[in-house]
């Protein structure tokens, strides 16, 4: 419950008054616990607010191999979900977030359970692509962070990406992981070749 609260035998009980502060009103004392932030609106009279958490941003770009056109330097438009992770064993997801990378190969995500000051990694996911992590854990700062896939190998765990372009020099995620297993082998070429056949589009063997 929120609002302003008063005590008539010194703070033994509260009851409520209102769910806001009138006009005019001046706060003598502001006290944080437990999530809340209480302040003293009068003597008597207590005023509490949860405290909200703003979500943090992450401001990305990535290239899927298999829909980069390096004549265009573009790509075609598609869902990305991004995995914070902690950045020690085990490594458990600790937020998930989906969004639309545009054809430049910038998305951003905007993460609730995430805070500032906190080592992540940051684990890429697309439908035919393979999973790919950043090379190092990474901070947020003031609500946000920056993180460019594009730029090197090197900016992927393990090296783990293709070079898409030359001129510019762009790189990107591996493409054709169609059954998601973690590999590229026979059983996705298998499942493009199926597709191909059948004319289908806007699937995992796009």
């Amino acid at each position: 419950m929120n609002g302003v609260f008063l005590s008539t035998d010194n703070g033994l009980n509260w009851s409520q008054l209102n769910d806001g502060l009138p006009g005019g009103i001046t706060i003598y004392a502001l006290y944080l616990y437990n999530n809340y932030v209480y302040a003293g609106a009068s003597v008597n009279g207590v005023y509490r607010r949860p405290i909200i958490e703003l979500p943090v941003t992450l401001n990305q770009r990535i290239f899927m191999q298999g829909s980069y056109n390096p004549v265009t330097d573009a790509m075609v438009s598609d869902t990305v979900s991004v995995y914070l992770r902690n950045a020690a064993s085990p490594y458990e997801v600790l937020d998930f977030v989906s969004a639309v990378v545009d054809s430049s190969g910038y998305a951003s995500f905007q993460f609730s359970n995430a805070v500032n000051d906190v080592d992540y990694y940051i684990q890429l996911e697309h439908r035919n692509s393979l999973e790919t992590w950043s090379n190092m854990p990474q901070q947020f700062s003031g609500n946000s962070l920056n993180y460019d896939f594009t730029t090197d190998a090197s900016q992927a765990f393990g090296n783990n990406m293709i070079q898409v372009n030359a001129s510019p020099v762009r790189f990107g995620i591996y493409s054709g992981d169609t059954d998601q297993d973690g590999t590229i082998d026979a059983s996705d070429l298998s499942m493009i070749d199926n597709d191909a056949t059948a004319f289908c589009k806007r699937l995992r063997s796009d």
